[in-house]
């Protein structure tokens, strides 16, 4: 079964550490979502998970191996990766720019299964549409739609997503989280990065919630996401209502620095 294990991360931009003794535990099957508030180190870790950036110190682990061992070609087949800002050209038509994820996984010919790959993924988030227009010509959410089957059609064992519902209208992002949920279902890792409380209490089977670098609290939404917890990460103060069984996390009113310092235009 896939692990990623991460012990005791530091990392440093300049003098200012951005993460501060990370430390946590997953494996294939699971859906993870890492939450914070903005600046607090989420894709950085994230990045990390990557090798696209070094620890200070602390390491990570893949499958009980140091990642750091692992060659760029091994990595790409075993770790997909989703950022919030893509550099895809312009101007490649969407199925190319979805066959690019199959890259690590062929030399200098494609085989059929990069065709068969590329090809579910675009059915898998309708994509059908668009498969032959270039990627300048989608809207925001449509590009995004693309760099996800872009992942997905790279057939990793560990996925990390950076925001992968940012510019999605809701039901596109449950689509998104029905697909995720299958690949985990699979035995795949999936770990992603969100703003949105509400999807991550919904969808994920463990939450990290960090504050100003820190690890707060790790484990099952129903554990973490709690109004204490809320409080200390956000400084808001949070209402919990339940609809049909399911609890919903409504944010009612800042509770810390800064509130009151707006000023009328």
């Amino acid at each position: 079964m896939t692990s990623l294990l991460l012990e005791n991360l530091f990392f440093t931009y300049g003098s200012h550490f951005s993460l501060e003794g990370v430390s946590s535990h997953w494996h294939g099957g699971q859906v993870v979502a890492i939450l914070g508030p903005n600046g607090t180190g989420k894709s950085t870790l994230l990045r990390a998970l990557t090798g696209l950036v070094t620890p200070k110190s602390g390491f990570i682990k893949l499958n009980g191996r140091d990642l750091k061992s692992y060659p760029w070609p091994e990595r790409a087949k075993r770790i997909s990766y989703l950022p919030q800002n893509d550099g895809t050209l312009p101007s490649l038509p969407v199925f190319e720019a979805i066959l690019l994820g199959r890259r690590p996984q062929f030399s200098w010919f494609l085989a059929q299964r990069d065709l068969e790959a590329t090809e579910k993924a675009i059915r898998t988030l309708e994509l059908e549409p668009y498969q032959f227009r270039p990627v300048g010509e989608l809207s925001g959410g449509e590009r995004q739609k693309v760099f996800l089957a872009r992942a997905l059609a790279q057939e990793t064992e560990v996925i990390l997503l950076d925001e992968p519902t940012n510019s999605l209208d809701p039901a596109y992002q449950l689509l998104v989280f029905e697909v995720l949920r299958q690949m985990a279902d699979g035995g795949r890792l999936v770990v992603m990065v969100l703003h949105d409380l509400n999807l991550a209490n919904q969808h994920a089977d463990m939450v990290l919630l960090l504050a100003k670098g820190r690890l707060l609290a790790a484990g099952p939404p129903g554990e973490v996401l709690t109004p204490a917890n809320l409080e200390k990460a956000y400084g808001v103060e949070v209402l919990l209502p339940s609809i049909e069984g399911k609890s919903y996390i409504v944010p009612h009113r800042r509770i810390g620095p800064g509130k009151g310092v707006l000023h009328n235009y």
